[in-house]
């Protein structure tokens, strides 16, 4: 089994009101997490 980073193990969705939040929170954890979901 290989060792993958956390960061591309977590796939943050972005299941918030508004495209302007949605883009605070990919500012706020962009160094950490590399993948985002937006919707179905």
């Amino acid at each position: 089994m290989k060792d993958i980073p956390l960061k591309d193990r977590i796939i943050f969705a972005l299941d918030v009101p508004t495209p302007a939040e949605a883009q605070a929170w990919v500012e706020r954890l962009g160094g950490h997490i590399n993948y985002f979901k937006v919707g179905l």
